[in-house]
């Protein structure tokens, strides 16, 4: 299930302490993922560890505010909110997003997941109650204000013979809405290699390159697949270092021109922990497009 519930004004904080303490309570505190909560004040961004170092900020005042986290005892749902007050904009945009019973559909505005629709409202009547809808902003109203509209991405993921990819994969899809794309995804039969690299790089605007440990060297070290070496070069070059992201399984050998650049690393066969860090650069690049 998908909501988001937009507003015209800032919320107060002892709102959001509430519904924070509430999306908590039916979540539980099992992390995915990096947490993300950070404040914007005068062009300096603080990066706080707590909902309350969070909170304390953000009452101080503050061009952007932004807060995603991602919890769940089994299946997991986040928890977005980016609240904007800066050169005559003003407004708040949360989002609980996941699935339920009856599937990723879209509602109002908050977007749920993974919870329950009326667990969903017990979240989002916490804003309701406090900000009548008569006094809030659809969805494309609000984003016209805040942010111009991004085109839908289309996110390809180069992997090797490692399976992890496909939770990578699910994730995205089944959980976000992302349109993903691979070699699996497409019919290649009758084309050379070359030809599919060519329609992929065409048709991708975003890239996410996993290197997990598969090709035994000679000194005994693990190295990726050179198929997955040759596609991050690629796509690279095409669409540049900031949608172009390397996950960087750790221990594994990688290539010298990759010294400097910055990947996401996880431990072996858990791939799930870079899901924060992807989703946080998707909405860097894309915003809220699907």
């Amino acid at each position: 299930m998908i909501e988001t519930y937009s507003f015209k004004e800032i919320i107060d904080v002892q709102t959001l302490r509430s519904a924070l303490a509430k999306f908590q309570e039916i979540e539980g505190s099992n992390s995915y993922g990096k947490d993300v909560r950070e404040v914007n004040r005068r062009g300096r961004t603080y990066a706080l560890e707590t909902d309350d170092d969070w909170l304390a900020q953000y009452s101080k005042g503050f061009s952007t505010a932004t807060y995603d986290v991602c919890r769940g005892p089994i299946i997991p749902s986040s928890l977005s909110i980016l609240a904007v007050n800066f050169a005559g904009l003003k407004g708040t945009q949360i989002i609980i997003s996941g699935i339920s019973d009856t599937g990723m559909k879209p509602l109002i505005d908050v977007i749920v997941a993974g919870v329950t629709q009326s667990d969903a409202c017990s979240v989002t009547d916490i804003f309701i109650d406090r900000y009548p809808k008569d006094q809030s902003l659809g969805r494309i109203e609000l984003k016209s204000e805040i942010v111009r509209e991004a085109p839908s991405p289309v996110i390809f993921i180069g992997h090797g013979r490692n399976q992890q990819w496909r939770e990578l994969k699910d994730h995205l899809h089944d959980f976000h809405g992302y349109d993903v794309v691979s070699y699996e995804t497409i019919v290649s039969a009758g084309f050379v290699t070359r030809d599919v690299l060519d329609d992929m790089l065409n048709r991708s605007s975003f890239g996410i390159l996993v290197m997990t440990g598969e090709d035994l060297t000679g000194d005994g070290h693990l190295r990726p697949r050179q198929n997955v070496v040759h596609e991050v070069g690629l796509f690279q070059g095409r669409l540049g270092f900031s949608r172009a992201i390397v996950l960087e399984e750790e221990s594994v050998e990688t290539f010298s021109n990759l010294a400097g650049v910055q990947t996401i690393q996880f431990p072996p066969g858990r791939i799930r922990e870079t899901y924060g860090d992807i989703l946080a650069t998707l909405r860097r690049e894309f915003g809220s497009a699907r």
